[in-house]
């Protein structure tokens, strides 16, 4: 990604932070702007400001600047080093802490070897595989470069042999484990060849520290007796942590930043004894350690209920401000915060109209001190709620019975002794077809377990317990049978019928070039958007995924091929079974070589052809009569009767990119697909936006293998068009391309990946991105009615394009890379449409460029959760504001230049650069129409008559007033001091820690 430019309320954020850090009082501060605000921006800023201080703020020891960033999972990492303004990042996966003494120096030897002055080097960490060490034997790699040091040490010199043999936990793979030892061996010589004396230095230091004779005792005894698996471990974790702390040491960090620290804020707790603590005091414990940069938006939980206070009986939220406070404010002398806060707690507690003015100067003072070590901007709102009041179908109550009634069943067979009772409620409302998609619950373990010993009497086929396998395979109307998931597909599809999302293949250009008919499907559809699911039950993203991607497919080939079945194996699933008795093919392979070159072809005569500059705003009609006539002007066609094909078109292309002069022979209908061609065609607008023949033909081809060549889409053309001809499909493909503004889609995707002029941006990069985008589908395997509870019957496969899931509770590495694939797809205006989620998605990453609706599966048990969730779309230049921003200047061309208008209104309007990058207030907006307007939409759908209608109201009334308890005992009893307080008196109370808004 481009290096993105610091808006003003953001530099004064980054001066406030590092004036803090210059008065030498402060080493820890808090940056705590709202979600969506750019946190990951502002710490690139203090990053650079940070590194242009001199050496007497304590950094440049050893002529490099060291920056630590500490993140909650590979993803985050993945996505925000990349905007923190520094080069040389060191890899994620070497992020083992005990190996980071030897990373770090062989970063610092290539460094050298470069003859960089001063350089900067990033040190991205994470706490599950960094600071963790309960996995305690570590991996391969640890314990070949452990066994590179330790066969120095002298008391080790003796043994070397039975060293690397007690280090190979697994002797089976004796081949890898003597190449990786090798390779670490090779690699600490190199690095002594450039930074003499390293490893003796590390030597030194294993020995020095205070565990080592027991470590060493523990190793020795693993070396001469014949240990057993536990004791070789317990000796290998325990030089684990000491080469932690080495590393922790060799570090020598300038500035630590910890973003999103509330997930492992136990690396704040210097007084414990867990190994985190023990690591981290090697950070943080002492008073000239480096710059401390904590980041998040609710760095403490927020809000503790009754609920949760009587259940747990802590009072979380008011433990953690403690906490946090009592790190950052640690060896002030000058501010005793405690004291300070006390004072203003005790006057809100007796909080009356009497008292407001006392109140509002403890608040001031609190606020103050507050300042001296935080930082928090919050935007302007712009969401919309939509309260959805479902319809229970008979299907839902029909599905709550049938589990119920096989839950009694077994009870019955069991004597009692099954340990289930009764249905949870959540699960029933939260997905239909539960038996199907709720693997790894514990309820299904059973209900396996039961059916394998005395299988049910009812017939499985009956019951909507389970998808059906015949329903599936020929491709049968499966009723939805869950009101959550019925309102989920009439957002998508329209439940009049009359939209049709299910034939759109990317997101409407907020920005369209031309006007097209108003009964094309991209016209009914210019508001459409993506769909963010959060929910709390890991079946729901599954559920979701499956059902949403067959309806899209049920509706299109079904309806286009009646005869089509659905291929189940991932060697058959690219296989036409669709209409063979025309012997057509109706998926991949549609646009065929020949084909496919022309779609993809880039031609300069075309592309100079049409200016979407030159025609902005005109009507499409017109604009193809236009580009007709100057071809025909050329004076180099003939107009022929001569059929269209392929071969004749690039034929043609050819002859009007050359200049030789010949006459070109062409019929009308050519002409018109050239006309076409100009305008849409994927090679071309790749070309016109790219200026690389080779990029733009790489791209195309990506993309219309991606989108064209897919069968269910396939079939989709053949609806629209009302043809099934593979002569003709490329002739619907560049109309479709046409109808669908793919320019105007193209060049908005580019602007976000790169938002400099054109003749500045990366072409490359754009590429690289776009191609990104163009991810293959995805597989979920499901019980269906053939496989459940028989072990040889193989599960069906769901094919998920349209509605994804988006990661999983446990993040291997494939995991986290396919996470990071669908992220970037979804972060793109082609499939999927549908991202569903749990909460592993919920904070720290970024889902808004093509999306502004947000839907709560489940009401989070936490209304900071609900501002989360919907931070992930409420971000810089999301959907909306895009929208709303081209609307306001639709005669306007490039993004850039409408951005520069919109900023110019807000300035004069008195409104800081939130506004528009982030947010659009209604001043503003009011020169739109109020139909056309466009918002953040939060969905929360609520089944009638449940007890979610009281949650959910208690909830909004919260979100209005919980900042008011911030780090206060017993919150949900202080709201209610609150209740009927003028708006005026609590815009008072509020506290302001905004640099920008503490200007004015």
């Amino acid at each position: 990604m481009m290096e993105k430019e610091l808006k003003d309320f953001q530099k004064a954020t980054v001066k406030h932070i590092v004036d803090i850090f210059k008065s030498k009082k402060q080493r820890r501060v808090l940056l705590s702007d709202e979600v969506g605000l750019g946190k990951t921006i502002v710490s690139k800023g203090v990053i650079q400001a940070v590194g242009e201080l001199s050496d007497e703020y304590g950094i440049w020891n050893d002529n490099t600047y060291r920056v630590v960033y500490i993140c909650s999972n590979a993803n985050i990492v993945k996505q925000n080093t990349e905007n923190l303004g520094i080069e040389d990042v060191m890899n994620i996966e070497e992020s083992r802490l005990s190996m980071q003494h030897f990373i770090v120096a062989k970063k610092v030897k290539e460094l050298i070897e470069a003859k960089k002055d001063k350089p900067s080097i990033l040190i991205p960490l994470t706490p599950g595989t960094s600071f963790n060490l309960q996995t305690s034997a570590g991996n391969m790699n640890e314990r070949a470069l452990m066994f590179a040091i330790l066969s120095h040490v002298k008391d080790f010199k003796e043994h070397t042999k039975a060293l690397k043999n007690r280090l190979n936990i697994y002797e089976a793979n004796n081949d890898n484990w003597e190449n990786t030892i090798k390779k670490y061996e090779n690699e600490v010589s190199e690095i002594e060849k450039v930074c003499t004396g390293y490893r003796e230095n590390i030597c030194k230091e294993v020995v020095k520290d205070d565990n080592y004779q027991e470590a060493k005792n523990l190793l020795l005894k693993a070396i001469e007796e014949k240990a057993d698996y536990n004791t070789k471990n317990r000796a290998i974790t325990q030089f684990r942590i000491i080469f932690c702390k080495i590393s922790m040491k060799e570090l020598n960090p300038d500035l630590v930043i910890m973003d999103e620290f509330q997930r492992f804020s136990s690396l704040l707790d210097l007084e414990g004894n867990s190994e985190e603590a023990m690591l981290t005091r090697t950070f943080f414990g002492k008073e000239d350690g480096p710059f401390i940069l904590l980041v998040s938006a609710t760095p403490y939980k927020p809000f503790t209920t009754l609920e949760e206070l009587n259940e747990n009986k802590i009072d979380t939220q008011y433990q953690d401000f403690n906490k946090l406070t009592d790190f950052l404010f640690d060896n002030r002398e000058d501010i005793t915060f405690q004291q300070v806060w006390h004072d203003y707690s005790k006057e809100l507690c007796h909080i009356s109209s009497d008292n407001l003015d006392i109140l509002i100067a403890r608040k001031n003072i609190a606020e103050e001190a507050m300042y001296q070590a935080m930082s928090r901007t919050e935007r302007y709102r712009n969401s919309a709620q939509d309260d959805t009041h479902l319809k229970i179908s008979t299907g839902d109550i029909v599905s709550y019975c049938q589990m119920q009634e096989v839950i009694d069943e077994c009870n019955k067979m069991s004597e009692g002794r099954f340990s289930v009772k009764t249905l949870p409620m959540e699960y029933a409302k939260s997905s239909p077809y539960l038996l199907s998609f709720m693997d790894k619950y514990k309820l299904k373990e059973k209900l396996v377990k039961a059916y394998v010993e005395n299988p049910w009497n009812s017939n499985m086929q009956k019951q909507r317990l389970l998808l059906k396998t015949n329903d599936i395979y020929k491709y049968n109307d499966i009723p939805l049978c869950n009101a959550k998931l019925s309102k989920l597909s009439n957002i998508l599809f329209d439940e009049k019928g009359e939209k049709h999302g299910e034939q759109l293949f990317w997101i409407p250009a907020s920005h369209p070039y031309y006007k097209i008919p108003a009964n094309n499907m991209f016209a009914k559809n210019h508001d459409f958007s993506k769909v963010l699911v959060f929910s709390a039950w890991e079946m729901v993203p599954r559920m979701i995924a499956c059902m949403i991607s067959y309806a899209v497919e049920q509706k299109s080939i079904s309806r286009a091929f009646p005869s089509a079945t659905y291929t189940n194996t991932k060697e058959n699933s690219e296989k036409d079974a669709l209409d063979k008795q025309q012997g057509e093919k109706a998926g991949t392979g549609r646009l065929r070589r020949e084909s496919l070159e022309l779609v993809t072809c880039s031609s300069d005569f075309l592309t100079d052809a049409y200016n979407p500059k030159t025609n902005l705003g005109q009507d499409i009609k017109e604009i193809r009569a236009n580009i007709k006539e100057n071809i025909k002007n050329t004076g180099r066609l003939t107009l022929v009767e001569q059929p269209t094909t392929v071969k004749f078109l690039l034929e043609a292309i050819r002859l009007l990119d050359s200049n030789a002069g010949e006459k070109i022979l062409i019929s009308e209908d050519g002409l018109d697909t050239l006309v076409n061609m100009a305008i849409g065609s994927p090679g071309i607008c790749f070309y016109r936006l790219l200026g690389n023949k080779d990029l733009a033909q790489e791209a195309a081809t990506k993309f219309c293998n991606n989108i064209f060549n897919r069968r269910y889409n396939a079939a989709v053309i053949d609806i629209l068009y009302n043809k099934k001809s593979v002569q003709t499909y490329f002739k619907q493909v560049i109309d479709y391309c046409v109808m669908g503004n793919l320019q105007a889609v193209l060049d908005e995707f580019a602007y976000m990946i790169d938002e400099r002029s054109n003749g500045e941006r990366n072409v490359e990069m754009i590429q690289k991105r776009m191609i990104e985008s163009f991810i293959d589908r995805n597989y979920q395997e499901i019980d269906t009615t053939e496989s459940f509870g028989k072990e040889k019957k193989k599960k069906w496969r769901i094919r998920t394009h349209y509605a994804m899931p988006y990661g999983n509770i446990r993040m291997t590495d494939q995991a986290t890379n396919r996470a990071n694939d669908v992220r970037l797809a979804f972060n793109s205006p082609f499939r999927p449409f549908v991202l569903a989620s749990t909460s592993v998605g919920q904070e720290g990453l970024d889902f808004h460029w093509y999306c502004r609706k947000i839907m709560h599966w489940n009401i989070s048990s936490n209304p900071q959760d609900m501002e989360q969730r919907e931070g992930r779309i409420d971000r810089y230049k999301s959907l909306f504001v895009r929208r709303n921003v081209a609307k306001f200047h639709p005669e306007t061309y490039t993004w850039n230049e409408m951005f520069d208008l919109a900023r110019t209104e807000a300035k004069d309007k008195g409104f800081c650069e939130l506004v528009p990058y982030w947010s659009i207030p209604q001043d503003m907006l009011k020169s739109i129409a109020e139909t056309d307007r466009e918002y953040i939409e939060s969905i929360v759908p609520l089944y009638p008559l449940s007890m979610d209608y009281d949650r959910y109201r208690h909830m909004k009334s919260v979100l209005r007033l919980y900042r008011l308890t911030m780090g206060q005992p017993r919150q949900e009893e202080l709201l209610e001091s609150f209740k009927d307080m003028p708006a005026e008196d609590i815009d008072k109370l509020l506290f302001n820690l905004s640099p920008i808004k503490r200007k004015k």
